[in-house]
């Protein structure tokens, strides 16, 4: 059975000035952005710099947990 509102989705178009368009364009642009950062510097670059998380990793350790 389905929601009553289960394919409202289908029909929403913000307004080009609503909150949530601007909102959206500003995630995409920092998304565009973050990718061309990690683009230019390199995946394990990205990631030693912490990019994706708190945890730095340096780009020559170890990929695997040794503690078996």
């Amino acid at each position: 059975m389905r929601a009553p509102a289960g394919r409202l989705g289908e029909s929403f178009r913000p307004e080009p000035d609503a909150v949530v368009a601007r909102a959206a364009r500003q995630v995409l642009g920092e998304a565009i952005d973050l990718l061309r950062r990690i683009g230019f510097a390199g995946l394990l670059t990205a990631i030693a710099e912490g990019t994706f998380g708190v945890t730095r990793r340096p780009a020559t350790a170890d990929a695997g947990w040794t503690g078996w």
